[in-house]
């Protein structure tokens, strides 16, 4: 990320979304001061107060969140490539049906091919009700 002349890195951006996790649970922040903390993170991290909205937006969103996963689908990505953080909440996702499937590692491929389906199918039937 150097939007704004400041390189963050992937690793960066996971070494500040763990510590922002950390922070909320042992210091038990209420999700109204989230935002607040993540600025103080990252600031102190990167030493600036410019901070990109997409990062503290990625730091502060609530994990594996189905929504946010289907509106990922729906985009149009003919134009724009996938973010890091787009990426990410889709790895998420997945990451988290593995487990709630309890798919073996040798199976992932096919169980990816099918969640991706389903997500679209969803999306899909979401665009028809509207």
């Amino acid at each position: 990320m150097d939007q704004l002349g400041l390189s963050v890195s992937s690793f960066d951006c996971d070494v500040l979304r763990s510590a922002f996790i950390k922070s909320v649970i042992e210091d038990n922040i209420p999700q109204e001061r989230w935002r607040t903390q993540a600025r103080l993170l990252i600031s102190d991290y990167t030493g600036r107060d410019d901070i990109e909205p997409e990062l503290l937006e990625w730091i502060v969103r609530k994990v594996g969140s189905k929504s946010a996963v289907i509106q990922l689908i729906g985009a149009d990505y003919q134009t724009e490539r996938m973010s890091f953080f787009d990426l990410d909440i889709l790895r998420e996702a997945f990451r988290q049906s593995v487990g709630k499937h309890h798919i073996s590692e040798a199976d992932w491929a096919e169980h990816a091919k099918l969640f991706l389906e389903q997500l679209v199918d969803e999306e899909e039937g979401r665009e028809i009700a509207s």
